[in-house]
Formats: C-alpha cells, sequence, structure tokens
C-alpha cells in the first residue's frame, strides 16, 4: 500500500534492507541511508554499526537536496567542479539552505508516470566510483541499488 508520500514503508524497508545487506556484505566502509518522502520528511533511516555520526544527518541531507532540485546530488558535484575549474562562482554558495549538499549520493525516485515521489540519500563512503578503483559500490551507487529496488514497487 503506496502512503501519501508514493513510496510506503513496507517498500522502504526492503530497499534499505537490500543496500544495507550489499554495503554489509563487503569489506568497507558502513554506511547511512535515508529515503525521504514527496513533502521532504523522513520515511525510513537505517546506519550500519560503526557508522560515522555525521554520515548520518548527510544522507538526510543528499536525499532532500535531491528532493528539492529535482537532480542526483552528484549532478551538482560534476557542476561545482566544473566551476572551480574553470575560477567561476562556487555553486553552493548561491543556494540559501543549509541543507544542501554536492556530495554524490543522493538520488530522486521516480514512478512509473516519471513523478518525483521521494528520494534516497546513502552516505559514508566515497561519494562515487573512479573507473580506475576496485567495483566496491560507494554512496551513489548505493543509492542507485536502492532506486532500483523502490521502482520494482512504485
Amino acid at each position: 500500500m503506496k502512503d501519501i508520500n508514493g513510496i510506503s514503508l513496507e517498500d522502504a524497508m526492503k530497499a534499505v534492507e537490500g543496500v544495507i545487506g550489499l554495503a554489509g556484505a563487503q569489506d568497507d566502509d558502513p554506511i547511512a541511508i535515508t529515503i525521504i518522502g514527496t513533502n521532504g520528511e523522513v520515511i525510513i533511516q537505517a546506519a550500519m554499526d560503526g557508522v560515522m555520526p555525521g554520515s548520518i544527518e548527510l544522507s538526510k541531507n543528499k536525499a532532500y537536496t535531491a528532493l528539492m532540485t529535482k537532480k542526483e546530488t552528484a549532478f551538482w558535484a560534476d557542476q561545482e567542479a566544473e566551476s572551480t575549474r574553470t575560477g567561476g562562482p562556487r555553486l553552493l554558495e548561491n543556494f540559501t539552505n543549509d541543507r544542501f549538499t554536492f556530495f554524490p549520493g543522493g538520488v530522486p525516485v521516480k514512478d512509473k508516470e516519471g513523478r518525483i515521489i521521494g528520494a534516497v540519500g546513502v552516505s559514508g563512503r566515497k561519494g562515487r566510483q573512479e573507473e580506475k578503483e576496485a567495483k566496491l559500490p560507494q554512496d551513489h551507487e548505493l543509492a542507485h541499488g536502492a532506486i532500483g529496488t523502490l521502482k520494482k514497487f512504485c
């Protein structure tokens, strides 16, 4: 059953269990994951044992940024890097909401019709994997794993 946000607690729990299971099966840093609804409020939040305390709040902020801007936080990270590289202004300075973050790991959730119905934020590892790195999923890839699970139900 869907809630008013389009993502039910039951579906969000399945996504969190899948991502935590994947992250826990690897010898890498623990993560925190947050799934929020269209109202920007938390549907579910979970943290693995040993995760850095700041990662819990950052996972929420990544989800919030993805929801409010309707873009993955990796997009904003790339834009910020390009602006800095070319001597342009720092983009984050133009945002007035202190919950916005440009760290990769925040991804909007869309329903089958393409409407944004929430967002996922994952924090605790590197933002995303570089091609030359080992194939352990990082925040960005783990957030996409949760999206894949949610798309089965939403």
